[in-house]
């Protein structure tokens, strides 16, 4: 059942060796096409941690009203393909990775045919990773392209806020 695949905790993540990333990478493929990157229909073609790509074929229900690919569905496909860029650059024995900022150009809106995403590594700040995405059609024309930015937080940082969580609602 899907609600027991998706645990609001990550405690699944206990059945697989964290620093066995091809594993990992399996195991995210599985859970991903049973939630909601399968449902949108984005696939991975390539996943590495300097540049990892991915694809969603347009059908009818990406469509907004007026013909053309909804831009929250090329939004979900930068950011499925950007996290799972970080996913793999991260060490999940260690630390867990958070989106948070995305900033896209639309510059041609997506029709038919397939579109294609990259997420490409481009620098770390301390603990935010800054990342290249770039959306392109068959016709390898951009349909939007920006940056996504992840913030890294360590296992022991993530316990002491739980923990100071507790406190607070005790």
């Amino acid at each position: 059942m899907l609600q027991d695949l998706y645990k609001s905790d990550d405690s699944w993540m206990d059945e697989i060796d964290l620093s066995d990333k091809d594993q990992v990478s399996r195991t995210l493929d599985v859970r991903d096409a049973a939630a909601f990157n399968g449902l949108v229909g984005i696939h991975f073609l390539q996943v590495d941690p300097d540049c990892t790509i991915g694809y969603l074929d347009i059908t009818d229900k990406h469509f907004q009203p007026f013909g053309v690919v909804h831009g929250g569905v090329t939004l979900s496909l930068i950011e499925a393909v950007a996290s799972r860029a970080v996913d793999a650059r991260v060490d999940l024995t260690k630390e867990r990775p958070f989106g948070v900022h995305v900033e896209v150009d639309h510059k041609k809106p997506g029709k038919v045919g397939r579109l294609r995403c990259s997420a490409t590594f481009d620098y770390q700040e301390k603990n935010k990773q800054f990342w290249k995405v770039q959306v392109k059609d068959d016709e390898d024309d951009v349909v939007s392209e920006g940056i996504f930015v992840t913030k890294i937080v360590s296992l022991e940082r993530l316990a002491q806020k739980d923990r100071e969580r507790r406190m607070r609602s005790q």
